[in-house]
């Protein structure tokens, strides 16, 4: 399966188990204000993720989390497996990874240039990133960065030297050496669309 693959390519410990993702009644108000769109509960070992996601973040959010489960503590990190992942899998998933690459691509270019990129992009593209940032308004500037100074002290606590600021290495790792070139070989012609797939991050795990 796509996540126990592109640990097995990284030469990565194996997840044993990832479980069904949940979704938390008593967090949910708080991952809208915050942001936040999964975490894992570190006690019972298990992804929680935010029920308002669209079906194209679902898969990446998850495989992101699910690389924290494999032993990925670094933000950039559990990004990038949970990228390669993606890729390995349906093209409703590796869609949903593309998404990603191209706003974290995008978030690293000055406004103008920026504005000139998204605009090359095909209109259903464009129209799925902005009803992701649509969902993000619902944040509350003054959660998010409590939150985000509170998880920062907790990742540099937990031996991630730059804290938050990991999450932007991510684009880094994906373009460079082993991952870029664990998807060296990759075209869409090898995977294969089948009816359900907008679902299919439920099969991503080792099983």
């Amino acid at each position: 399966v796509p996540m126990g693959q592109a640990l097995m390519q990284l030469q990565q410990p194996a997840l044993s188990q990832t479980g069904r993702p949940k979704n938390s009644i008593l967090l949910t108000q708080f991952f809208t204000w915050a942001g936040v769109t999964g975490m894992i509960n570190p006690i019972a070992l298990e992804s929680i993720v935010h029920p308002d996601l669209l079906p194209f973040e679902r898969p990446f959010v998850l495989a992101h989390e699910w690389a924290h489960l494999a032993g990925q503590a670094d933000e950039a990190q559990a990004s990038a497996v949970g990228w390669l992942a993606c890729m390995r899998g349906a093209p409703s998933v590796a869609y949903g990874a593309s998404l990603y690459l191209i706003m974290e691509a995008a978030s690293g270019l000055p406004g103008e240039n920026r504005q000139i990129a998204m605009k090359q992009l095909d209109p259903g593209v464009r129209a799925d990133i902005d009803a992701i940032l649509l969902r993000l308004q619902k944040g509350k500037p003054t959660v998010q960065r409590t939150a985000s100074r509170v998880y920062d002290e907790y990742l540099r606590a937990n031996r991630v030297a730059d804290g938050t600021a990991s999450y932007g290495r991510a684009l880094s790792l994906i373009l460079s050496a082993p991952i870029r070139d664990a998807l060296s070989g990759y075209t869409i012609t090898d995977k294969q669309q089948k009816p359900g797939d907008a679902a299919a991050a439920s099969h991503m795990g080792n099983r």
